[in-house]
């Protein structure tokens, strides 16, 4: 590539980018997900705190009765263990400095197709409806 073509370059780049993160914030907001907007990144920080307490209350269940205090990190970890095991790793908030457990970073920047699956998998993970191949369509790559 020459000098010459960086200008087209950046405006295609910029165009792609523009369109995942287009398509990655409709379908958290399809499925009520707060996000920390993308400022100049490749990535979203999500809000998947609801989905923490789905994690205790599995654990309380399969203990059969009530579980003692535990930190939300814990929680935090064990969800992330939840989305390796559905297949899609999710950068856990604690990674980046987030003081809050509960958040996790989507990155946006990867081929359509691997970000349709790791959008499938965060649905049957979170027990969220599958929406991902509807918002698919409606947004062009």
């Amino acid at each position: 590539m020459t000098s010459d073509d960086l200008p087209s370059y950046l405006a295609q780049n910029r165009r792609a980018l523009s369109r995942a993160y287009t398509y990655v914030t409709s379908w958290l907001r399809a499925h009520h997900l707060p996000y920390t907007p993308a400022n100049a990144g490749h990535f979203v920080l999500v809000d998947f705190r609801k989905h923490l307490e789905a994690v205790t209350n599995d654990r309380v269940l399969e203990k059969g009765g009530r579980e003692p205090a535990r930190k939300e990190a814990n929680d935090e970890v064990a969800l992330l263990n939840r989305f390796v095991d559905g297949g899609v790793y999710l950068g856990p908030g604690a990674s980046y400095a987030c003081a809050d457990p509960g958040f996790f970073r989507i990155t946006f920047c990867i081929p359509r197709r691997e970000l349709e699956i790791a959008l499938e998998r965060i649905e049957t993970v979170c027990g969220l409806p599958h929406k991902t191949a509807e918002i698919s369509r409606s947004c062009p790559e």
